[in-house]
């Protein structure tokens, strides 16, 4: 998770550097958040695929847990208690992690598009505000994230395959 979160926040910095620093106008926030995307992905890519433990490592979960703590609290919040009460009804993880993964996009959306960008276009609009956030944010961030569900699902083909012939294992408490 640490790995994941200061990759994005190096991320971030870096572009907000680079927008800064620019002779032209970039919306600042909406490269930030270009620049976590872009690091949390090579972070999970990393995990995922590790060169020192020729090219097997995990499934990427954690890590883009910790893009999306970074990236969007809210969303983070959102998709992490629907993976808790799929979890809780079905006591599989995997079918946890895909459900979630597929909730990540349309609340990426929601979430830039009801939550930044309109609040921001309509004050911008009454104080003639600096340029934050461009119309193409919500969409760029929605793409970002359906990259990285489409990524866990990828990596989570072989549990998918258990899931549909209903062989992947409920996690049980042992007493």
């Amino acid at each position: 998770l640490l790995k994941g979160v200061v990759s994005v926040l190096i991320g971030a910095w870096l572009f907000y550097m680079a927008a800064g620093s620019s002779g032209k106008e970039f919306p600042i926030l909406e490269m930030v958040a270009y620049g976590k995307y872009i690091a949390g992905v090579f972070c999970m890519l990393g995990h995922m695929f590790p060169l020192y433990f020729h090219f097997k490592g995990g499934k990427g979960v954690v890590t883009a847990a910790a893009l999306m703590i970074v990236e969007d609290y809210r969303v983070f919040f959102v998709v992490i208690a629907f993976f808790i009460i799929v979890f809780l009804i079905t006591r599989i993880i995997s079918i946890s992690t895909l459900c979630a993964a597929f909730l990540l996009a349309p609340c990426t959306f929601l979430s830039s598009w009801f939550l930044d960008y309109l609040p921001y276009i309509n004050s911008a609009a009454a104080n003639g505000g600096e340029l934050l956030y461009s119309a193409s944010y919500p969409l760029g961030v929605t793409i970002g994230s359906l990259g990285i569900g489409v990524i866990l699902f990828v990596m989570h083909t072989s549990n998918i395959k258990r899931l549909l012939k209903g062989e992947e294992k409920k996690l049980t408490i042992k007493k």
